[in-house]
């Protein structure tokens, strides 16, 4: 009965990964905020944690806990131990346990789930079929996305509204659907390349056509990059003693990249090519990589940061502390970024330079491993292989044991260049859930299959769970470490299960207020009660309660404009948007978003020392933290003119904010204010004129696709009426001014006429 039930609980652990395998690209709920990454997390976290709890069952029975003793072992736990002191001295707890808000990846909760997710593979597959059943998954799993893609990039949705939109997939964007497609294609690809099955050739060969196809139509540098070097592998691997048909299909798949390169890269073609011409390329907005490594250099200042980073999930307070003033002349200097240029700058940004080393030496291990494992493997041919193996057999006939040794081989190369294409990969992009969870796979499925093929780095090591017991009363033997391991497990397991029943609970209650704010006519008593759950629920996250300060001040000052609600109604409404506010920001005081926020409140709401709480606390921790912003400089100048009056302040403000960003049009006109203000009019002329120049620059950028969304086009109107109202005050001095000069003109004229007189 007991071994019945060791082998039920096997099936059950490789089903439930490779269930994984298929559904995790795949899955995505559009009852969250975010669609994809949020779901996924949560989905791999709850698959994972029972995954984990029937292995602990399954160890218990056995009496023992069996592991693939590896080189990666020890250098995963040392990662895991840096990546815990990280978060123990991190500056946003929730962000570092968790993950940044909504996405959840990056946290320590989802680096356990990884670390996870590699000991349950290395300790319950063994044989080289159930990593084919893995691989198998995840290449129909791609192929699924990647006809989605393709789908939806001609605007032929076969999933309705939840996924329409021509660059919107299963896995969010398009870039992220390639760089997933990419780290799939050496399985595909090499496969094909060098299998010698017909059934295996046909497909392999379909997925990497439909792979590849996908990758090159959506053009993202680095990932193109990946495809070329994945030929450059096959051809090292092979030390080009290549078959006829091998050579043949490597130069035909390697021709239909080129072309695909050429007819959606160069714009002559393209625009000559029917299906392609009307459909513009868009890419996801990164930071650029001189700018991420400013940010992180700049950070090296702090020894704390230097050594271990501001805390995993925390990128966004480096970038807006660490960011360089030339950022402001980017377009998107008005963004935030939660994620660095590349993986490597954000390892170091977030965990430090521990962080980094016990990342790369991760990776250096692995190398090694493939290395070793290359030294002794070679692609080739048919009959190249037939020859090898009649040198070192007596028997000449390809038998179906070295038919294995065969295929275990080229899965290995297939799982190495999976392994190596992240790591190059790395050095353009971040990574996401989705690349993240592939990187521990496939360090876990390297490790089985290199132990399949019989390398002796790699051995089974067997625990007994039986050294430490307990005798009974009646004289038996009862076991106490098994127990003791399962309750600890459990300790752990069973209140993060409960944190992300909850998590995902008031994530719900938060998307519901979100959705209710979009409506038509919306009902502020559902919004904000559905926000009042997400706050009592997870009270600890500060998005919640900064979300329900700032809906209640907007709702109050509705109710005041259209005469909506009692006085009484509107009070209790500004009192909470002022109670969670403050809340907001003592919950996450490194948060700049927060302090934006209590700004916002402090001008809006009636308060007996709002000159001292602006300029004397909010505006100081907002410069501090986001010190490149021209914005906050700008707003403390603005407190300085309307609340002190205090024109000099006020006008050095503005001068400091100009000095950050010289085409910031608010304190160009801001400044031509106090310019009037002072009766200098020639200078407020000459700001309005500024301001003027700078607005009509950023009508003329948005203005033909302002119609494309309804937020483009507020901005355009905004612009307008923004341009009006200059354009009018700028008219009440220019009269004088040109009265003025006519004044002057006829003196010099007056003057002219006595010289000639005389």
């Amino acid at each position: 009965m007991k071994e019945q039930l060791i082998s039920i609980f096997e099936k059950i652990i490789e089903g439930g990964i490779i269930i994984l395998a298929f559904l995790l690209p795949l899955f995505f709920l559009p009852i969250t905020t975010d669609f994809f990454e949020f779901p996924k997390q949560l989905f791999l976290f709850f698959v994972v944690g029972i995954l984990t709890v029937i292995w602990l069952i399954k160890m218990i029975l056995e009496r023992s806990i069996r592991i693939l003793h590896n080189p990666l072992t020890v250098p995963i736990l040392v990662f895991l131990g840096a990546f815990s002191v990280s978060t123990i001295l991190s500056v946003h707890r929730f962000s570092s346990i968790f993950g940044p808000y909504p996405r959840l990846h990056g946290g320590l909760v989802s680096l356990v789930v990884y670390i996870l997710i590699f000991f349950l593979i290395v300790s319950n597959i063994k044989e080289k079929k159930q990593i084919y059943r893995i691989l198998t998954a995840l290449s129909v799993s791609g192929f699924l996305l990647a006809i989605i893609g393709i789908l939806n990039f001609f605007d032929i949705s076969i999933l309705g509204d939840f996924l329409r939109g021509r660059f919107v997939t299963p896995v969010g964007s398009a870039d992220r659907a390639s760089l997933f497609l990419v780290l799939l294609l050496p399985i595909s690809l090499l496969t094909f390349f060098f299998a010698e099955r017909k059934t295996l050739l046909v497909f392999s060969g379909i997925l990497s056509f439909i792979f590849i196809f996908y990758i090159f139509l959506i053009s993202v540098f680095p990932v193109l990059l990946s495809v070329f070097l994945i030929f450059l592998i096959a051809l090292i691997f092979s030390k080009l003693k290549l078959s006829r048909g091998v050579a043949v299909r490597m130069g035909v798949f390697f021709l239909l990249c080129l072309l695909l390169l050429v007819i959606n890269n160069w714009s002559f073609v393209r625009s000559a090519t029917p299906l392609l011409k009307d459909l513009p390329i868009q890419h996801d907005i990164a930071l650029e990589q001189d700018t991420g490594w400013a940010i992180t250099a700049k950070g090296f200042q702090n020894l704390k940061i230097l050594a271990l980073g501001s805390g995993p999930g925390t990128y966004l307070f480096d970038f807006t502390t660490f960011k360089p003033v030339r950022f402001n002349q980017t377009s998107f200097w008005n963004l935030r970024f939660e994620k660095s240029s590349n993986e490597y700058f954000h390892i170091t940004s977030t965990l430090g330079i521990l962080g980094l080393i016990f990342f790369v030496y991760i990776l250096i291990v692995a190398f090694r491993l493939g290395r070793e494992f290359l030294r002794n493997v070679q692609l080739t041919g048919k009959e190249s292989l037939e020859k090898g193996i009649r040198r070192i057999s007596d028997d000449a006939q390809l038998n179906s044991s070295q038919l294995k040794i065969r295929d275990g081989e080229l899965m290995g190369i297939a799982i190495f260049s999976t392994l190596f294409i992240f790591a190059f990969i790395s050095l353009f992009v971040s990574s996401f859930t989705l690349t993240a969870w592939l990187f521990w796979l496939f360090l876990a499925l390297m490790v089985v299959n290199l132990h399949s093929l019989g390398f002796t780095g790699i051995k089974e090591t067997e625990f007994s769970l039986a050294m430490v017991q307990h005798r009974g009363s009646n004289g038996t033997k009862v076991e106490i470490l098994p127990w003791l391991i399962g309750f600890v497990a459990l300790l752990i397991l069973i209140p993060l299960f409960w944190q992300e029943i909850k998590i995902l609970n008031a994530e719900l209650h938060f998307a519901r207020a979100q959705a209710g704010q979009r409506t038509e006519q919306p009902d502020a008593n559902l919004i904000l009660q559905s926000l009042v759950n997400a706050r009592d629920i997870v009270p600890s996250n500060d998005t919640y309660r900064r979300a329900l300060s700032a809906t209640s001040l907007n709702f109050a000052i509705l109710a005041q404009q259209e005469n909506l609600l009692s006085e009484k109604v509107q009070q209790q409404l500004l009192l909470t948007a002022k109670r969670e506010g403050e809340f907001a920001v003592q919950s996450a005081p490194h948060n700049i978003f927060n302090w934006e926020n209590i700004q916002r409140v402090y001008t809006l709401i009636t308060l007996e020392n709002q000159d001292d709480l602006l300029i004397n606390n909010v505006f100081p921790q907002e410069i501090l933290l986001d010190p490149a912003n021209p914005r906050h400089r700008n707003d403390l100048g603005w407190a300085y003119f309307n609340l002190r009056n205090d024109t000099e302040l006020a006008k050095r403000n503005f001068q400091d904010a100009i000095s950050l960003k010289p085409d910031f049009p608010d304190a160009h006109y801001n400044l031509a204010r106090v310019y009037k203000e002072e009766g200098k009019k020639d200078k407020a002329l000459q700001e309005y004129e500024q301001t003027l120049n700078f607005i009509n620059q950023q009508i003329a950028s948005i203005e033909g696709i302002a119609s494309l969304s309804i937020d483009l086009q507020r901005t355009f109107n905004q612009l307008i009426q923004f341009k009006e109202q200059i354009e009018i005050e700028k008219t009440e001095i220019q009269p004088e001014e040109v009265e003025q000069e006519e004044v002057e003109q006829e003196e010099v004229e007056q003057e002219e006429d006595v010289t000639e007189e005389e």
